[in-house]
């Protein structure tokens, strides 16, 4: 075998890459409510120096959003259109994201896993048609103006622009059904009560519109419940089911002396993933307390048969 070659002052020579690569795995607020993320302080050293004002974030798809970054006591991040990336693309506590620079075009090649650690499916946009089936002229206008920032307030996705269809019909999926009534929602959770048995401390929930619309997304755990088993503010709850692990994050209340907690992001990927519905109940066992790991048992409401699907074992 070769022997490596060697640099002058003899140490070996080593292949750099032409488009360097980082990733980040979402863990802290900076990056979901604060509207900013990070770059790698070692890719900063590397390259920071040559990072302009603003670059775009490009994915699969081809869609590009172009992001300003802030530059501060050599730190860098994403911030001016970040925000509107992560909740386009659904990012949540947990979320894997791998970055690929191009320093030839101020480009990042972005792939984002979801937290089943695969990729996640990307929304095909109406300027995925051919040219002449998106009317050009308009569309280059309208990246013209968002690139000289003419447009303050509009969404920062470069190419492709969303349709009015594709917004009518996602506002029309919104869950708009009544809450439960209490008598229904007593039924549920005796059902759901009178079904399951455990040892270990558990909670119940029937779901409500409140859990599950989009603008929401959080969860509240009984306050009973967080000052008996929650010992301390831990900022993550993990929700176990079907053998996988759904990472969240938990914020923590304190009114008076009464604790409380909700789930918040992360949450609504498992909504999403277990299509969650009003009047199913979800019970969460504490199974691990010094890891706060739920797990998840879920009986599916079945209107006026007063049955329940049981889901989770």
């Amino acid at each position: 075998m070769n022997s490596c070659p060697l640099r002058d002052d003899g140490k070996p020579m080593m292949f750099e890459s032409k488009t360097p690569h980082f990733f980040k795995i979402i863990l802290d607020d900076d990056a979901l409510g604060d509207g900013k993320l990070y770059i790698p302080r070692k890719f900063v050293r590397l390259y920071g120096n040559n990072l302009p004002n603003s670059v775009i974030l490009k994915v699969p798809s081809g869609a590009k959003w172009k992001i300003e970054l802030t530059k501060f006591d050599g730190e860098i991040w994403f911030q001016n259109g970040w925000q509107e990336f992560v909740k386009y693309y659904s990012i949540a506590y947990g979320s894997f994201l791998v970055f690929e620079y191009n320093p030839t075009n101020s480009e990042f090649n972005v792939i984002i896993f979801d937290t089943s650690a695969l990729e996640i499916h990307y929304p095909l946009e109406i300027a995925n048609r051919t040219i002449e089936e998106s009317n050009p002229e308009k569309q280059i206008y309208q990246e013209n103006e968002i690139l000289n920032h003419k447009t303050k307030g509009n969404s920062p996705l470069l190419f492709p622009q969303r349709s009015n269809k594709k917004i009518k019909r996602e506002k029309s999926t919104g869950n708009t059904a009544k809450s439960l009534t209490a008598k229904e929602k007593a039924e549920a959770l005796k059902t759901a009560d009178s079904n399951f048995k455990s040892e270990n401390p558990f909670f119940m929930v029937a779901m409500q519109p409140t859990y599950l619309r989009c603008g929401d997304n959080r969860l509240a755990i009984p306050p009973s419940f967080v000052k008996e088993y929650f010992n301390k503010p831990q900022g993550s709850v993990i929700l176990s089911i079907d053998g996988k692990l759904w990472p969240t994050k938990c914020k923590y209340y304190d009114s008076d002396g009464r604790p409380s907690a909700k789930l918040s992001h992360g949450w609504k990927e498992f909504v999403i993933e277990y299509r969650l519905e009003i009047g199913d109940v979800c019970v969460f066992e504490l199974i691990d307390r010094c890891n706060t790991t739920l797990k998840v048992s879920i009986f599916r409401h079945i209107g006026d048969a007063k049955k329940s699907l049981w889901l989770g074992e």
